[in-house]
C-alpha cells in the first residue's frame, strides 16, 4: 500500500497526501483504491510536495508521518538532505548485510 505513490525518497521532497469533507462510507471506498494507487484521482485526496511545511487546524489533531504518529497540530516539517539513508544491502568481504538506518552519528546494520 502506497498512500503517496508518486512519492521518492531521492528527490529531496516532503511528499503530503490529504483526505478531505468525506462520508465514512466514501472513506472506505477511497481507502481499498489505495492498493490498486488510484485514491489520487478523488477531488477528496489532495497531494502536496515541497521541502518544508507547516501543518496549522483549528483544532489539535494528531499528524502522522509514514503510518507513525508524530504529533499533534500545528506542526511544522522539513527535509534534511543526507541526514540518513534507508534499506541499503551492504556487502563487505562477502558478508551480507542490511542497513537498516544511518545518519552522521549512528549506523545501525543486520545480518542477513
Amino acid at each position: 500500500m502506497r498512500i503517496a505513490p508518486f512519492a521518492s525518497p531521492a528527490d529531496g521532497q516532503l511528499n503530503m497526501t490529504v483526505v478531505h469533507d468525506l462520508s465514512r462510507l466514501k472513506f472506505l471506498f477511497i481507502f481499498i483504491t489505495v492498493f490498486f494507487r488510484k485514491h489520487h484521482k478523488f477531488k477528496e485526496v489532495s497531494r502536496f510536495t515541497g521541502k518544508r511545511m507547516s501543518i496549522v487546524t483549528p483544532y489539535t489533531l494528531p499528524v502522522h508521518a509514514d503510518g507513525e504518529l508524530i504529533g499533534v497540530t500545528p506542526t511544522d516539517v522539513h527535509i534534511c538532505m543526507n541526514c540518513w539513508k534507508l534499506l541499503q544491502t551492504i556487502d563487505e568481504h562477502k558478508n551480507t548485510s542490511l542497513r537498516l538506518f544511518q545518519n552522521n552519528n549512528f549506523n545501525l546494520t543486520k545480518k542477513l
